[in-house]
């Protein structure tokens, strides 16, 4: 239990999963897990990420944004990546 507190730490302050299994494997943590920790770190990570869109989603569901007294925030970023086939374009959108 400790090893997956340890790990949910690392995922709030924004840690990749190599740099997790890294530090876990420096402190010799990596062996307290009984199975791969690359897994291990893997499934902490998509289960809290979908935790946290499940909450985000009944959230917005529930509640309207803005109103009378409400601020919201947007903020966009359009992302261009190149691929073999060309340039894709991603628009990134956050919502406070």
């Amino acid at each position: 239990m400790e090893i997956c507190r340890i790990i949910f730490y690392y995922f709030c302050r924004g840690f990749t999963v190599e740099s997790v299994n890294r530090d876990m494997s420096s402190f010799k943590l990596s062996a307290c897990a009984g199975r791969n920790m690359n897994q291990m770190v893997l499934g902490i990570y998509s289960f809290v990420r979908e935790m946290i869109s499940e909450r985000v989603i009944r959230d917005l569901r529930s509640n309207k944004l803005g109103g009378a007294g409400m601020q919201v925030w947007l903020d966009t970023y359009k992302l261009n990546l190149r691929t073999n086939s060309g340039v894709d374009e991603f628009w990134i959108v956050g919502i406070i």
